[in-house]
C-alpha cells in the first residue's frame, strides 16, 4: 500500500515539474515589449488624441 502512495506522490511531483517548465518556456517565448514597438500608444507628439 505504501508503494502506491509513493508512486502517486512521485507522479504528482513530476506533473508539477512539467507544468512549471511549460509555463517557464511560454513566459520566455513571449516578449511583451513587441506589442509596444509594433503598435505604440498614440501620444501628444503624434498629433492624435487618445480615447480616454
Amino acid at each position: 500500500m505504501a508503494g502506491w502512495w509513493l508512486a502517486t506522490l512521485v507522479l504528482v511531483f513530476f506533473l508539477f515539474i512539467a507544468i512549471f517548465f511549460i509555463i517557464a518556456a511560454l513566459k520566455s517565448a513571449v516578449n511583451t515589449e513587441d506589442a509596444v514597438t509594433i503598435d505604440p500608444l498614440p501620444g501628444p507628439s503624434d498629433g492624435t488624441k487618445r480615447n480616454e
